[in-house]
């Protein structure tokens, strides 16, 4: 549940007119009836008399004369409604507006905590933040309201100061969103040209149903007109400070495609605004609305169309609009397990960007989300602390899958925030702590690893006093000995490299054959993760990146590590002529330096003491042992624990070791040249 820091019950009751408000009396919430929830009726002006008065209390500012300012109060009444159980769910239309207790459902941000202001709740002063109130005021108008909706919105229709009461929603939030006529996305007021971007969106799904021709002629003309303007909006709306709160990561997603968005006074849908954001950025590998997209692309390419035109676009941050794509993957429940496990990585990675002011929330906030099997094992409790709180969920997580893919997500890459906001003492290493950013070796599109070659965990135990131990089986295969630097910023302007190499002592030893040719294969791979990127055209309009810049950054990247070796030679040896591939296949050179560049920034080339080559986050060190556990897609890169524990570890992270990735590992197994044993990971 999201902090209510100006939940202080509600205070003063509203006087009528001429009479001073009595602040000593207190709004008081009656119980929750067994499956209820409580709903606001928004009143209309002409229902209530509070509706625009003269407040002395709540958040009302005096004017230099010290007379106070007459606002827009939206008035409010509680009420309670039932919520369905599963059986009416499958007798009851969810959409059947006649129903007596059709509600909709909040999605917002909360805003500074300092800037309140006050609401009529039946019939008290209630203190809010100012843009929930905004909110109300902006819904009180709408067709959803006029025709009788209520309105569920977590700070008004759950009793803050109730840690009971909190702590039992936050286990309904997913039913509550589900049984929502519609999830009602409030972004804000209207600024930085919202008015624009929303009308552009709207327009685009109109334009584009009258068909084809009648959309390319519209869409010329409008990009003619506004274009420069329009990209810039689009990108200011999608990273408005709503879309960076943890909590409406569950409450979009559960909203699903018929979720209402509201900025200012204007209007959309979910499914209107995803449209835009998937078909307007055309250099994406993989689209949902691709007929639409090669229409746009046509039109922003075309020769008819002015060069501004597409300047202004390209010069577009389309990183910024992925989150709206995560949004997206979030809303989908896939049958197939690959997929899955996309929309799992995503939901980690979103919670670990998102903002929240109790570390618990991290868990709490996408309680809706999680598989009802890993949610039947967590018992919200605000009363826990954040290390109990992860733990618990990460047990519950791994107990319910039956395997340890969670353990990709722990560790640190070396790029995290430190200090005492982020850092938690005491939590296991299996445990991921979510107040951190990871870098993960798979984007969320991509499919998984197989390095446990579908070897099951087949030991799955938490020991010690406060089951803080996790007892698993690993293959300890190999060792790290020798770390190449990582690339920094300093390189593009500082000419004396940071010195960060560790030569390897076995420098000579090579596990992929006695060719050269084997080995610079073999490297290559590592340098791409194993895997390719979809080539863009020339210039890569998506990153930026041009021919010079990827040239560049893969010199800096050759030149900070020319002295490392690696397969008895240093590494500046092994690229001769290889980027003459521009000469005569420059989509080649693109797939192949682009992946290099995104896939080695902030991670480093290692060599092993059995001669593989791997690459592996900036905090690791020599002597750290690669390690493979059945149940786990990636190899892990362990650390022995320093308190003298037997076979104990601590993870580091996740890695990579080429011509590990796919179930070879099975192979050294059969020939006995490795051996499953039990670890301890602390």
């Amino acid at each position: 549940m999201p902090p209510a820091p100006t939940q202080v019950a509600s205070k003063g009751y509203l006087a009528e007119e001429g009479e001073e408000p009595d602040l000593s009396a207190i709004m008081r919430y009656s119980p929750l009836e067994s499956g209820s929830i409580r709903v606001l009726e928004i009143l209309q002006p002409d229902e209530s008399v509070f509706n625009d008065v003269e407040l002395r209390a709540g958040g009302t500012k005096p004017t230099s004369e010290g007379t106070t300012t007459t606002v827009s109060v939206p008035s409010c009444r509680l009420t309670q409604l039932p919520l369905r159980s599963d059986r009416d769910e499958l007798q009851v239309s969810q959409v059947d507006l006649g129903l007596p207790h059709k509600f909709v459902a909040i999605s917002y941000t909360w805003g500074d905590k300092e800037d309140v202001d006050s609401i009529s709740m039946d019939g008290y002063v209630h203190v809010v933040q100012r843009n929930l109130k905004n909110a109300l005021l902006a819904l009180r108008s709408t067709d959803l309201i006029l025709s009788g909706c209520r309105v569920w919105v977590d700070a008004l229709c759950i009793d803050q100061s109730n840690a009971a009461e909190v702590n039992r929603e936050i286990k309904r939030m997913k039913q509550i969103y589900k049984e929502a006529l519609a999830v009602i996305m409030w972004l804000g007021d209207e600024a930085d040209a919202s008015d624009l971007a929303i009308d552009f969106i709207n327009a685009v799904d109109i334009k584009w149903h009258e068909g084809t021709e009648v959309f390319e002629t519209w869409l010329s003309r409008e990009l003619i007109a506004n274009g420069p303007a329009i990209w810039p909006a689009l990108s200011k709306l999608i990273t408005r400070e709503y879309w960076t709160r943890l909590w409406i990561i569950q409450e979009v997603a559960i909203g699903g495609d018929n979720t209402t968005v509201l900025c200012g006074s204007k209007v959309t849908t979910w499914t209107r605004l995803h449209q835009v954001y998937d078909a307007f950025h055309i250099f994406t590998p993989k689209q949902k609305y691709s007929e639409l997209a090669a229409c746009i692309r046509g039109i922003l390419l075309g020769s008819s169309t002015p060069s501004f035109v597409y300047d202004s676009y390209k010069n577009t941050l389309f990183w910024q609009w992925e989150a709206c794509e995560d949004f997206q993957i979030l809303q989908s429940r896939p049958n197939d397990p690959c997929l899955e496990a996309y929309r799992k990585r995503c939901l980690l990675t979103r919670c670990r960007i998102a903002k929240c002011e109790k570390p618990v929330d991290k868990v709490y906030g996408i309680f809706g989300l999680l598989d009802d099997r890993i949610a039947a094992k967590i018992e919200p409790d605000y009363n826990l602390g954040v290390r109990e709180v992860f733990m618990s969920f990460a047990r519950a997580w791994m107990l319910a899958e039956g395997h340890l893919g969670l353990l990709i997500h722990c560790g640190e890459t070396g790029e995290q925030e430190k200090g005492p906001l982020v850092d938690i003492e005491g939590l296991p290493s299996w445990a991921p702590n979510l107040l951190k950013q990871v870098k993960l070796q798979l984007n969320n599109s991509e499919p998984e690893f197989n390095s446990h070659g579908g070897m099951r965990a087949s030991r799955l135990e938490y020991t010690g006093e406060d089951g803080s131990v996790l007892s698993v089986e690993a293959v300890l295969f190999d060792t790290l000995d020798g770390l190449s630097g990582t690339r920094h910023w300093s390189d593009d302007v500082d000419t004396t490299m940071v010195e960060d190499i560790e030569d390897s002592k076995w420098s000579v030893m090579n596990a992929y054959g006695p060719d050269d040719n084997d080995f610079r294969a073999a490297l290559w791979r590592a340098l791409i993760g194993g895997r390719d990127r979809c080539a863009p055209p020339i210039p890569c309009p998506v990153t930026g990146d041009t021919d010079g810049s990827l040239r560049w950054n893969l010199h800096l990247w050759v030149k900070r590590n020319r002295t490392f070796r690696l397969g008895g030679r240093c590494l500046q040896d092994w690229f001769c002529h290889d980027l003459d591939v521009m000469k005569n296949d420059p989509g080649l050179y693109y797939r192949c330096t682009g992946r290099v560049i995104n896939w080695m920034w902030c991670r480093r080339l290692a060599t092993t003491k059995r001669g593989y080559i791997a690459v592996v986050p900036k905090v690791s060190r020599p002597g750290d042992v690669v390690a493979i556990l059945p149940g786990c897609s990636c190899p892990l890169l362990l650390r022995s624990n320093p308190r003298g524990m037997k076979n104990a570890f601590e993870i580091v992270a996740e890695c990579y070791l080429q011509g590990l990735m796919d179930g070879e590992i099975l192979g050294f197994l059969e020939q006995g040249l490795c051996r499953v044993e039990d670890v301890l990971i602390v």
